[in-house]
């Protein structure tokens, strides 16, 4: 499906109707996924992220996560701003990057 457009992003917070995690960029920018996930409370430890990414259930902007060393790049950030981070199909939450 590829990332959702920044203007989408800024929708999605405007509206509360999805919940937003601050984040500084330092701290998410070359972190593990499974680091990211635990940081934003989506998951309540790192062998539950990492029974999800074996379960092919973690996408990071709709980027199915295959494994559990995989990091955050700059240059998934939409916008340079914007990270969806999606536990199963019910369980999302937005990173807003902080500079």
């Amino acid at each position: 499906d590829g990332p959702p457009s920044a203007a989408a992003f800024e929708a999605l917070v405007l509206s509360g109707n999805a919940p937003v995690a601050k984040l500084g960029q330092s701290e998410v920018v070359g972190a593990t996924v499974v680091d990211v996930f635990l940081q934003v409370g989506l998951q309540p430890s790192k062998s539950a992220v990492r029974r999800m990414i074996k379960g092919g259930a973690i996408r990071v902007n709709n980027r199915l996560v295959k494994d559990e060393a995989e990091t955050v790049s700059q240059d998934e950030a939409v916008d340079g701003r914007f990270l969806l981070l999606a536990a199963g199909k019910k369980n999302k939450m937005i990173v807003d990057l902080e500079k």
